[in-house]
């Protein structure tokens, strides 16, 4: 974390030479939260570039002292909710929902699958926890949801996994 904080104040004073370690430090977690909620990868790609440079335009508003990742996950999710929306209206049937991730894409389609076995709500949760290795007041706040309620989620979806899959989740 201390790394990230350092990051940021290169960020804030316009020294941008750490972006690649910026990147790689937080590229899965940014991913799979979008993939989560787009299902496309190749959608997925674009809101990527765009979450960081949204992040970026947006650097004189992070506060170091509470979790960047968690700020960085925000800018992903709500700006893949807001393309969803969009996007729902102008899709006439469910083709991009079950679109299959080519083998050339950084994500496990097996995994994809598995998640695809929960509703929207449960595989956000688990996939923030499981995937991106967020803590649970984490998920709450990306999610805007209480925190009981992320915790029900959670134990919803590992169960529905465990019924479904078998009893590697926990």
């Amino acid at each position: 974390m201390d790394d990230l904080k350092d990051i940021i104040s290169q960020f804030k004073d316009k020294d941008y030479r750490s972006f690649d370690a910026f990147y790689a430090e937080t590229k899965k977690s940014v991913y799979f939260t979008i993939l989560n909620i787009l299902i496309d990868p190749n959608l997925t790609e674009d809101i990527m570039q765009e979450t960081y440079m949204t992040f970026l335009q947006k650097i004189d508003l992070v506060d170091t002292d509470k979790n960047v990742k968690s700020y960085l996950l925000t800018i992903a999710r709500n700006l893949s909710i807001n393309l969803y929306h969009k996007r729902k209206h102008e899709v006439l049937s469910d083709e991009l929902v079950h679109l299959a991730p080519s083998e050339e894409d950084h994500d496990d389609p097996e995994v994809l699958e598995i998640l695809q076995l929960l509703g929207e709500a449960e595989r956000e949760v688990v996939t923030q926890r499981i995937i991106n290795d967020l803590k649970f007041k984490d998920i709450a706040r990306i999610t805007n949801k209480p925190l009981g309620t992320v915790l029900w989620l959670y134990q919803k979806g590992i169960r529905v996994l465990r019924e479904k899959v078998g009893d590697d989740f926990k």
